[in-house]
């Protein structure tokens, strides 16, 4: 499609995932413009993963996967202090000594989680941890290298899929404000 001539014309423009989520791109008339994909990177990752079960590689997918369900997480936490007033340099200092050790991140979501659900309605609420059946399959494959078979990947890839929409939808009904503005910071 090209903006400037207003012509809709159907040509697939492959590009490759950029972590910043922006793009430059030309359309069939030599017109540059930049195209800033708005979406987090647990859910492109979750994308990734069903493209990478639907391509039949099922140890990709499970990566993908789990990948997203960390990255969902960091948004979480993000979630989390922006509602205490925590963010920018305060927040980006802090994570870099966290973001390159999973359980540890883990840990800090599950310790805000019941910090700030304590703090509402749902007082003493404990946080869901993720199944440990899944998390032993998910550290099989990743770790020792088992070759999952596409229905194991279903299955994962539904409860990751059921975790975190039913915290993003309890994250949105307790954050609202916190979860726009994590969400706009892309």
């Amino acid at each position: 499609m090209c903006t400037r001539k207003k012509q809709i014309v159907e040509n697939e423009l492959l590009l490759e995932m950029r972590d910043d989520g922006i793009y430059s791109v030309s359309c069939i008339n030599g017109h540059k413009s930049i195209v800033v994909l708005n979406h987090h990177k647990y859910e492109i990752l979750f994308e990734m993963g069903v493209l990478a079960l639907s391509d039949g590689y099922t140890r990709e997918a499970v990566s993908n996967f789990a990948a997203s369900l960390e990255r969902f997480y960091e948004f979480s936490i993000e979630v989390f202090l922006r509602n205490s007033g925590v963010y920018g340099s305060a927040f980006e200092q802090t994570w870099k000594n966290l973001k390159n050790q999973s359980e540890r991140q883990l840990g800090a979501y599950l310790m805000l989680y019941l910090n700030h659900f304590s703090k509402y309605e749902l007082l003493g609420k404990q946080p869901e941890i993720f199944d440990d059946k899944l998390t032993k399959f998910r550290n099989d494959v990743i770790h020792k290298g088992n070759l999952p078979s596409y229905d194991e990947v279903i299955k994962y890839s539904e409860a990751v899929f059921t975790y975190i929409k039913n915290h993003l939808i309890e994250l949105k009904d307790q954050f609202s404000e916190a979860v726009e503005i994590v969400y706009d910071k892309i």
